[in-house]
């Protein structure tokens, strides 16, 4: 495809070809309208540059940003929250309750913050939080 200034150019050629004098009042219309198809054929270019230049700066930033979301953001540190808790399902409302792993004794009630019943968390053991170390806190 041609550039838009390589068409402009090759349209003031043709004009010249057609051998309107310039000092006619249809010469001076056409010799006024190539200049300004001129004049703006240069500034798309520029403009077109002047873009190019801006979308590889945005790309830099876009890449620098995703790189900063990645290391402040990381999904792997809600999954090392979610470690510390122990996921307890009240037999009563059927919601799921997470308590602290290092208060968590395995023995005692605690109150269910959906339905407000209590639970009874003896002999309550899960593999999440290795249940040999669960027994033998509560021995």
């Amino acid at each position: 495809m041609k550039s838009i200034t390589s068409k402009v150019s090759y349209l003031k050629g043709l004009i010249e070809g057609l051998e309107v004098k310039k000092d006619s009042k249809e010469g001076k219309v056409i010799s006024v309208m190539s200049d300004i198809l001129q004049d703006i054929a240069y500034e798309v270019e520029e403009m077109k540059e002047s873009q190019s230049i801006i979308q590889e700066y945005v790309d830099t930033i876009d890449q620098d940003l995703l790189s900063l979301q990645e290391d402040f953001y990381d999904e792997d540190e809600d999954d090392d929250f979610l470690e510390d808790f122990l996921g307890i399902e009240c037999p009563m409302c059927d919601e799921t309750i997470y308590i602290d792993k290092d208060v968590f004794g395995g023995k005692g009630n605690i109150c269910c913050p959906n339905c407000h019943k209590e639970i009874s968390l003896n002999n309550i053991y899960s593999c999440d939080y290795e249940c040999e170390e669960l027994k033998n806190k509560n021995d």
